[in-house]
């Protein structure tokens, strides 16, 4: 079966991802090749933008060129071409000694982790908007049959978590919540007996969380990971400023026999759910800290 320009897209996305986290580690020690590293996840990053629209791009590995080519069809694009610009240097300059005229200097010894931490946030930036670009490529899609979305109000809002889950790099959740549930912590961890998150019905209230683009062999995946939940599939709904969209999706709710009554996360966990909803624009993240600390019984921030 062919795939979809979306999922031919992926690996790209995937490799954009891998390419960064080797710059970051690199950049303390070998801070020239952390400079090429990071040109290497930004060229990849904005070549998804490419392949999922079914695009040939411009046979070049100057980010600067592609991002400014992408961003006719991708305004948010063009406020980033600057530090692309600053990448571009990295292409050959942190390998060939002959680009330096008059240098006695190997690449090796003519750059610095100042440089290379500063080529990896230029990275990050440019990954994250071609991230979020490729998320809403795929919300579209929906109608296609070709995305299954999954909403998440624990852990998995941890981007990085979900990547080490599904071994493969998924684009950035979109704000969603999903109404008519309350959030817990009354699932019991069969590791330590604190409490992980879940969703119970409550008339008037909400969840905040995120929806993420998957196919059914990350699911099939996250099926091995949420041991105790069972999938359900019900409907959340995305804003857009001034807009929202209801997206059909499925979500996991923890089996009855599963559940305990006055458990309380592990400080560990509840700072990564915390952090998963800074995702959320500042209202909705106000909103899901509070609902946050009251489900693990402390008082408000």
């Amino acid at each position: 079966m062919r795939l979809s320009f979306l999922q031919q897209a992926a690996p790209w996305l995937a490799q954009a991802v891998d390419d960064l986290e080797t710059a970051t580690l690199l950049a303390p020690s070998r801070p020239y090749a952390a400079c090429f590293y990071a040109q290497q996840a930004a060229e990849k990053a904005v070549k998804v933008i490419y392949v999922a629209n079914d695009l040939d791009f411009p046979w070049t590995h100057s980010v600067h060129q592609l991002l400014v080519e992408a961003a006719e069809a991708y305004p948010e694009l063009l406020p980033l071409a600057d530090g692309a610009g600053v990448l571009d240097r990295y292409y050959v300059g942190t390998r060939y000694p002959d680009v330096r005229l008059n240098s006695t200097e190997p690449p090796s010894a003519a750059y610095s982790a100042t440089e290379a931490s500063r080529a990896v946030e230029l990275a990050h930036g440019i990954l994250q908007v071609c991230q979020n670009i490729y998320g809403h490529m795929a919300l579209r899609a929906n109608g296609r049959g070709e995305i299954i979305w999954y909403f998440a109000y624990g852990s998995n809002l941890d981007r990085e978590q979900m990547d080490r889950r599904l071994k493969r790099a998924i684009p950035a959740a979109k704000p969603a919540y999903l109404s008519g549930y309350r959030l817990a912590f009354n699932k019991l961890s069969g590791k330590d007996g604190t409490g992980k998150a879940n969703v119970m019905p409550a008339a008037g209230q909400r969840v905040w969380g995120g929806v993420y683009p998957l196919n059914t062999e990350d699911l099939k995946k996250l099926d091995r990971n949420e041991t105790g939940y069972n999938r359900e599939s019900g409907r959340v709904i995305c804003p857009d400023g001034a807009r929202e969209t209801d997206v059909d999706c499925v979500f996991y709710v923890a089996q009855p026999d599963k559940t305990r009554e006055g458990l309380k996360p592990s400080a560990d966990y509840l700072d990564r759910v915390l952090r998963g909803m800074e995702m959320l624009p500042e209202g909705p993240r106000r909103e899901a800290t509070a609902m946050i600390l009251q489900a693990a019984g402390l008082p408000p921030e």
